[in-house]
């Protein structure tokens, strides 16, 4: 499981299954987590205006805020809107 990413944070971003990333912006923390039959995205805000990356253990649901949607068939990708 990649639980960190050096990567740009904008584009197309594909997951495998079991897969989760994150992303920081300023103070806010994103993260996207793939399962077999679904996707979990969740993200909070940092007080101090300075999100950090969480510990390998946290999981997408423990953030501030976090949604599940489940799929037939899930495809492995994010393409965000913007």
């Amino acid at each position: 499981m990649n639980d960190t990413t050096a990567e740009k944070w904008w584009g197309e971003f594909e997951l495998a299954a079991d897969e989760r990333r994150w992303w920081t912006l300023g103070g806010l923390l994103l993260g996207a987590e793939r399962k077999s039959r679904e996707w979990r995205i969740g993200y909070e805000v940092s007080t101090n205006g300075d999100a950090t990356l969480p510990g390998t253990n946290r999981s997408v649901d423990e953030l501030a805020f976090s949604a599940r949607y489940v799929f037939a068939e899930p495809g492995a990708g994010i393409f965000p809107i913007g």
